[in-house]
């Protein structure tokens, strides 16, 4: 079940910055992201499955900032586990 909510300050915060789906998925990630009608939700989708590195490794994070063209010190990062949110940018 998708969180229209979620979508809807998704959708708002990517009126004013761009926005980087990271997630340790696997590699249907993508397809999954399409299926449920959520492909162009993110400006980039960082999937730790295929650039070899899972989060919380700082390199996840520098990676996603510079798919997205934004300095690190720049970016914010919501999660919904501890262990990430703990992550340095290193």
């Amino acid at each position: 079940m998708v969180d229209q909510e979620v979508v809807a300050l998704l959708r708002a915060v990517r009126e004013v910055a761009p926005v980087a789906l990271v997630s340790n998925a696997t590699t249907r990630l993508e397809r999954d992201l399409d299926r449920q009608g959520l492909a162009g939700l993110a400006d980039r989708v960082v999937n730790t499955a295929r650039i070899g590195v899972a989060k919380p490794d700082p390199r996840v994070y520098r990676i996603a900032a510079e798919r997205l063209g934004v300095a690190i010190e720049r970016c914010l990062f919501v999660d919904d586990t501890t262990s990430s949110q703990r992550a340095r940018w290193g």
